[in-house]
């Protein structure tokens, strides 16, 4: 749905549209060997955190499927691949140490885009990482409905915490899906500019964008998660 295409891996497709509810506990791996040997740490954090979480599944966007991890619907997005590689491509050289030199890994990093087009799979989505492991701090079921009924009933789509380069962690946070969101970003990464003194399609610049906003942006991400 919302213009992204899934291929199923191993032949596990999405599931129907199905009653509000239902959350996914997802993750990206590129398929390669660098970040394999995380992944059955993940899958135990994940799946326990699924078994405390209703109507909860595994999701990882990748090419192939993990024997680690046997119990995880595994899809690949195709609209959203393209778009990272071509705003990759268009922007080469030109977006810091992660990108240009580590290709897969800025690839890997896009395709999380592709997440905020499962509105009509999933009422809400936690992303991780593969280096997170999900139960270091335990989490019960009645605050995990705490939370989650927190962020529904409020109008934030978003929530995750600050990291030490921008007001959005991108390893950990919760979603609720939406296509018009999806829309935005993927057309975005197929036809935007990005330039550090202009920001996004000519916004501005980061820095300043920050300094003005900081406090409206967080508030926004904190909307719902306590």
């Amino acid at each position: 749905g919302c213009g992204e295409c899934f291929s199923a891996v191993a032949g596990r497709t999405l599931p129907p549209p199905g009653p509000a509810g239902r959350v996914a506990i997802a993750t990206v791996w590129d398929g390669g060997h660098g970040y394999a040997c995380a992944i059955p740490l993940w899958c135990q954090g994940a799946s326990r955190l699924a078994s405390v979480v209703d109507d909860a599944e595994l999701l990882i966007l990748s090419p192939k499927v993990s024997e680690d991890c046997p119990n995880a619907r595994y899809l690949q997005p195709a609209r959203t691949i393209q778009a990272a590689q071509s705003y990759l491509h268009r922007h080469e050289g030109r977006l810091g140490r992660n990108s240009g030199q580590r290709g897969a890994f800025a690839v890997s990093n896009l395709l999380k885009v592709a997440f905020l087009s499962l509105g009509s799979t999933y009422e809400l989505l936690l992303y991780a990482d593969l280096d997170i492991d999900l139960m270091a701090r335990p989490l019960d079921a009645a605050t995990w409905r705490s939370g989650a009924e927190a962020l529904l009933r409020s109008s934030a789509l978003f929530v995750s915490l600050f990291d030490h380069a921008s007001p959005v962690n991108g390893g950990l946070w919760l979603v609720r899906p939406r296509c018009d969101v999806f829309s935005q970003a993927v057309e975005l990464l197929e036809r935007g500019r990005w330039s550090a003194a202009e920001g996004f399609d000519g916004v501005g610049a980061p820095r300043s964008f920050l300094r003005s906003r900081m406090r409206e942006v967080a508030g926004r991400l904190a909307a719902g998660s306590d």
